[in-house]
């Protein structure tokens, strides 16, 4: 069975002081073996208005685009917009650890069903990641001259 990308994993709510709205975690595949992580929202239409009887209705389109929703009062259609660089991120089998790493750096829970599907979008085995993963676990962690130290050493060296 072909999996439809592009495809929407996640959603949550983002916010400022002055608005509120959804974004959606978009997987999308560049080519073979290479897919893209995103982080898209909705073209903002219009702002929501009332009309003369004071009842405010949303339309189904604005200008020939669909209208998917309200959001903070201003009506949100057409097509997913992911057009930020920095919100976004290629990945293959190599760099999937890295594709991960991205998501939790911009505040993405990254579900077991997530997982699978990042996994899949590149041909890779998921029980084969869980294995290489523990495998790593398992060896002495030593990078560039940086090691691990226990809770109580970390308190000693003034770290907690």
């Amino acid at each position: 069975m072909e999996t439809e990308y592009p495809k929407v994993l996640d959603s949550r709510k983002a916010s400022t002081m002055m608005s509120t709205w959804t974004e959606y975690l978009r997987l999308s595949m560049e080519h073979e073996g290479t897919a893209i992580l995103e982080i898209c929202k909705y073209e903002a239409l219009a702002e929501l208005e009332a009309d003369d009887e004071g009842k405010v209705v949303v339309p189904e389109e604005i200008y020939g685009v669909k209208v998917i929703g309200v959001e903070g009062g201003i009506i949100i259609g057409g097509e997913l917009s992911c057009d930020n660089d920095k919100r976004r991120f290629a990945f293959t089998q190599a760099t999937l650890a890295d594709a991960i790493n991205w998501l939790e750096a911009q505040r993405w829970k990254a579900s077991e069903q997530m997982l699978d599907e990042l996994t899949k979008s590149v041909g890779g085995d998921r029980q084969e990641q869980q294995a290489s993963a523990e495998q790593l676990h398992e060896q002495p962690y030593v990078s560039k001259g940086l090691r691990r130290v226990s809770s109580e050493e970390a308190r000693a060296l003034g770290f907690c």
